[in-house]
């Protein structure tokens, strides 16, 4: 039986490790907020997928050609079996509250920003809301895409 020399075996398993690690809470350091900051609430104003993935996401539509989600909300209306990872789509005016920002562990990449559900069927679930947020071009941080969230005050 043949087995892979050690130095490959360590990486291949470093690999494995960094996947599934779990990643850093950055929530109480203000570097990593851009426009956001914990405890906001935003509200939607335009219809956008909610996603299960590794947890549940929040998706514009046209974010990208997908299997996961199609690139309009009639699409999936017409055929939502064709989508199993898609559990809904929020209305306009479904709200979120910003809760967390985390990092993975490498410090790669940009944070994610984590947040909660307020009301209606989904109230209090945790979702991701990284993909409503582009890049703000400044520093780390990211901001609501203006042409899906409100602030709400």
């Amino acid at each position: 039986m043949k087995f892979l020399p050690a130095h490959v075996a360590t990486i291949l398993l470093l690999m494995t490790v960094g996947c599934v690690s779990s990643k850093i809470d950055v929530t109480d350091d203000p570097y990593y907020w851009g426009a956001y900051r914990p405890g906001d609430l935003y509200a939607t104003t335009q219809r956008v997928f909610l996603v299960k993935d590794n947890g549940y996401t929040v998706y514009r539509p046209k974010y990208e050609s997908s299997r996961i989600f199609p690139e309009t909300i009639e699409a999936y209306l017409n055929d939502p079996g064709r989508w199993p990872r898609v559990v809904s789509v929020l209305d306009i005016g479904s709200s979120f509250r910003i809760d967390r920002f985390t990092v993975n562990p490498y410090g790669l990449g940009l944070p994610r920003i984590w947040g909660s559900i307020l009301g209606g069927p989904h109230d209090g679930w945790a979702i991701e809301m990284s993909f409503l947020s582009p890049y703000t071009g400044s520093g780390v941080g990211l901001g609501p895409d203006e042409e899906y969230l409100v602030k709400v005050d």
